[in-house]
């Protein structure tokens, strides 16, 4: 019994202490993406926060996976460098918001999955992210 409850210790405070920040040197010196990359996949990361200019240089980006991570607010401007941006996947995270003007300027964007997070937001603040692309999915 005594083993078992050190376990289970053990593992929380393994879990409470993996999740990471991310910024634009992680990105490039761990992870090894550079801004020519089309395709970023930080799925499954333990990301919880992302800094503003992490994708800062990404003009070539297309598809950004950042599911199953423990990422709980995306602030405005994170995205407003990644012009040619089609893809966005955030499912499985813990965000709870989404500000309104996060997507401003994403005019390529088709596809935003925001499925299986906690989200609490006004109506129709995806609304206007679609507005301009006939073909984008929510």
């Amino acid at each position: 019994m005594r083993f078992l409850l050190i376990n289970i210790l053990l593992a929380v405070i393994i879990q409470l202490t993996s999740s990471i920040g991310i910024n634009q040197s992680l990105l490039i010196q761990k992870y090894g993406f550079d801004i020519n990359a089309v395709e970023i996949d930080l799925s499954e990361r333990s990301i919880d926060s992302i800094e503003i200019n992490t994708f800062k240089g990404y003009n070539k980006l297309e598809k950004l996976y950042l599911e199953e991570n423990k990422i709980e607010r995306i602030e405005n401007g994170l995205f407003n460098h990644l012009t040619n941006l089609r893809e966005l996947w955030l499912e499985s995270n813990k965000i709870v918001s989404i500000e309104r003007n996060v997507f401003n300027g994403l005019n390529n964007l088709e596809i935003v999955c925001i499925s299986n997070n906690p989200i609490i937001m006004f109506p129709n603040n995806l609304k206007p992210l679609c507005d301009t692309n006939p073909i984008c999915t929510i």
